[in-house]
C-alpha cells in the first residue's frame, strides 16, 4: 500500500496522529476558524451554518472511512493544552488505477453551483489537467487554529 510509508514525526509539544471519527467535530471547528477567517471567499463558499457544518463533517467522515488507500486525515494535538486539536491535514494518495476522484457527499440545497464547481470541482479537474494519470500525492486541506 502506497500510504503505509507516510508516518509523520511530531515536533516537541505536539502529537500528530491519524484522525478518528471522534475528531470530526473538532476538525470542522478548525476548518471554520482557519479558512473562513482567512478570506471572505470562504465565508461565502462555506458559511458557518448548521447545514454546511453537517455537510463538511460528512466529507470528513467519508474520507476517514475511505481509509488510507484513498485519504489519510491527520490531526495535531497540543500536548500542553490537554491534547486540544490545533491543526489537521487531509492527503489524497496516489492510486495505481490513476483515479483522482475525491469522494464527496451531495451538496446542500441552495448551495451555489458555481461555488461548488469552482471550489470543489476545480480540485479534481486541475489535478487531471496538470498530472494526467501519473501517480502523485495531493494535499486536500491543511488547516490550523
Amino acid at each position: 500500500m502506497i500510504s503505509a510509508k507516510l508516518e509523520p514525526v511530531s515536533p516537541i509539544g505536539f502529537k500528530i496522529r491519524d484522525a478518528t471519527l471522534n475528531d470530526v467535530g473538532d476538525i470542522s471547528r478548525l476548518w471554520f476558524l482557519s479558512f473562513n477567517q482567512s478570506h471572505k471567499f470562504f465565508e461565502y463558499a462555506t458559511p458557518e451554518s448548521p447545514e454546511i457544518r453537517a455537510w463538511l463533517e460528512e466529507i470528513l467522515v467519508i474520507g476517514i472511512k475511505a481509509g488510507p488507500s484513498v485519504f489519510r486525515t491527520f490531526v495535531v494535538e497540543d500536548v500542553n493544552m490537554n491534547h486540544k486539536l490545533v491543526a489537521f491535514c487531509r492527503i489524497h494518495f496516489p492510486r495505481p488505477d490513476g483515479n483522482q476522484e475525491i469522494p464527496m457527499p451531495e451538496f446542500p440545497d441552495g448551495y451555489d453551483p458555481k461555488i461548488v464547481d469552482g471550489l470543489w470541482g476545480g480540485m479534481e479537474r486541475n489535478r487531471a489537467s496538470i498530472m494526467g494519470r501519473q501517480l502523485h500525492w495531493s494535499e486536500s486541506n491543511l488547516s490550523s487554529s
